[in-house]
């Protein structure tokens, strides 16, 4: 790190403020609709093209932009590893780091407001917080240096070696204070190089890509993907489980696949388990294309097998899909594909003493 003999060099310039428009007379006032629009295209310039620090870093010379990028990451070193401690079991230690990295972040800003420094600035933390407070308007932090004083004397005043230490609360306000510190001084200076800043750039750009292509493809692709039929509709069953009676067999055309089961025949030895059988009702003549059978997803899968597909116009008069005897689950469900078939009804059923447990139900076009 190079350590100027002198402070002149060059300095900061110092512009006129601009008077706006409204104040000047006989110019034209800007509708505010317009300086809204201005404003948030100024925005979102910022956040994707990083504009202000990328032309706050093309207007430095680059031995400005060397000797900041030096004093900067020597600060680092040390800041780095401080914010990384608790404050609870190792304050002293976070404070000691502080103490050490504030100096040459100072350095920092003293090559970036003065373009020199000199080495009485930063002889010690005293000396650089004191360098601190002459530079801070300079820095353009909308942030009065004051409101770091408890840092300010963690850091300046040490305490005597018999005195105990901070509380816990205290120890991270403190902590948590040099670390805000910190963040603002580096982004008022402004250490990072036009690449990385281009690179930051284009990474926001193409996380706001994908992000906008996924909330485009989700809709696009709900909206193109095939139509379940039996979304919803009625569903009735020789008999209801004692755990589903509130609900029935709503839940079997629910859109939902459940990790255990939607919906049941009553599997009690009084129950009525003859023959049992669920009947979704289209509500009217349909073309069915594909016919998707999810079972339970919890246990006992091939509780419900041999099981009985069958559709119809009228429930007494059904026509056999086909008969499930191998075993299908929730993830890998019963699909009866390649069908042309005009049908009201489809029913799921099986003969003799027994009882059906099944996800869900769904019914496509062809």
């Amino acid at each position: 790190m190079t350590i100027a003999g002198g402070r002149g060099g060059d300095r900061v310039p110092r512009f006129p403020v601009s008077m706006s428009a409204e104040h000047v007379p006989g110019s034209a006032v800007t509708h505010p609709a317009a300086g809204l629009f201005h404003r948030v295209g100024a925005a979102v310039a910022e956040f994707f093209l990083l504009s202000g620090p990328r032309a706050t870093v093309r207007g430095r010379s680059p031995a400005v932009g060397a000797s900041l990028r030096t004093w900067w990451l020597a600060a680092r070193a040390y800041l780095r590893v401080a914010e990384q401690l608790s404050p609870e079991t190792e304050f002293a230690p976070a404070l000691a780091l502080y103490r050490e990295g504030i100096r040459p972040l100072v350095g920092a800003v003293l090559v970036v407001t003065e373009r020199a420094v000199l080495p009485a600035d930063v002889v010690d933390v005293g000396a650089a917080w004191a360098t601190l407070e002459r530079n801070w308007s300079r820095l353009g932090i909308e942030v009065d240096l004051r409101e770091f004083g408890a840092a300010k004397r963690a850091l300046v005043e040490a305490a005597p070696f018999d005195d105990p230490p901070p509380g816990k609360e205290e120890a991270a306000a403190v902590l948590a204070a040099l670390s805000r510190l910190v963040d603002l001084v580096g982004r008022a200076i402004e250490p990072r190089t036009e690449r990385r800043l281009a690179a930051y750039a284009r990474a926001r750009q193409a996380v706001v890509a994908v992000v906008v292509v996924v909330a485009i493809a989700i809709p696009v692709k709900r909206a193109l993907a095939p139509r379940d039929l039996a979304l919803y509709k009625p569903v009735t069953m020789s008999t209801v489980h004692p755990w589903r009676e509130a609900v029935g067999g709503t839940n079997l055309t629910n859109g939902k696949i459940e990790f255990g089961w939607a919906t049941a025949t009553d599997n009690t030895a009084d129950g009525g388990r003859q023959d049992p059988w669920i009947t979704v009702d289209l509500q009217k003549p349909t073309r069915i294309g594909k016919i998707v059978v999810y079972n339970r997803g919890d246990e006992r899968f091939n509780d419900c097998l041999p099981l009985i597909l069958e559709i119809g116009l009228n429930p007494n008069d059904m026509k056999t899909l086909g008969v499930r005897k191998d075993l299908f689950t929730r993830t890998e469900p019963w699909v009866v594909d390649h069908l042309d078939e005009t049908a009201r009804y489809v029913r799921v059923r099986m003969t003799g003493t027994a009882y059906i447990a099944l996800n869900e139900i769904e019914v496509y076009a062809p």
